[in-house]
């Protein structure tokens, strides 16, 4: 079953320019210990000419891939969404979440996900950029009409410390 795999993969590219901007955002956070004290690697200043990329990770299962992904020393990780699977549950613990508001349990999920040794080694050795797909919504399947989206967005940027006062928060995505 697809939704119980990572996707990954490694492209060496001629050299890339990250937009100004975001690294220009990052840097000004960081003076305010923002990233730092979250632990997330910088994005590159600069060119980069190895980019990982990958989606699809369920939560609730290992997730040996991020290992690899730091051994092939990539300049910068692209997250493509499905970063957690909102509607998937514990494997044996189906009762547990019923009740439970979507919001609460994706932060559970998020909370899964950031306790992974192999995930807390990316975050702090490779730069990830991140989009969202409908599992992030909370959802298979969900749009824009899901109407948990924007509590979803929020917790999405929060998840990568994306600051309150930050331009992406703005905007009806979460864009980069």
């Amino acid at each position: 079953m697809l939704s119980k795999l990572m996707l990954a993969f490694v492209l060496v590219l001629a050299p890339v320019a990250i937009a100004s901007e975001e690294v220009k955002e990052q840097r000004q956070l960081t003076s305010k210990g923002v990233f730092a004290k979250e632990g997330w690697k910088f994005l590159p200043t600069g060119t980069v000419q190895r980019i990982a990329f990958g989606s699809c990770s369920n939560q609730y299962l290992n997730q040996p891939i991020w290992d690899t992904i730091v051994r092939t020393q990539p300049d910068l990780f692209l997250y493509l969404g499905d970063i957690i699977y909102g509607d998937a549950v514990p494997p044996g613990r189906l009762s547990v979440l019923d009740n439970i508001d979507l919001i609460e349990k994706m932060k559970i999920d998020y909370a899964f996900l950031a306790d992974k040794p192999e995930f807390k080694n990316l975050k702090k050795t490779v730069p990830v950029m991140a989009t969202w797909d409908d599992h992030d919504y909370g959802k298979n399947d969900a749009g824009k009409e899901f109407e948990r989206k924007e509590d979803s967005r929020q917790l999405f940027l929060d998840f990568f410390d994306v600051p309150r006062d930050s331009p992406r928060r703005k905007t009806p995505g979460v864009y980069h």
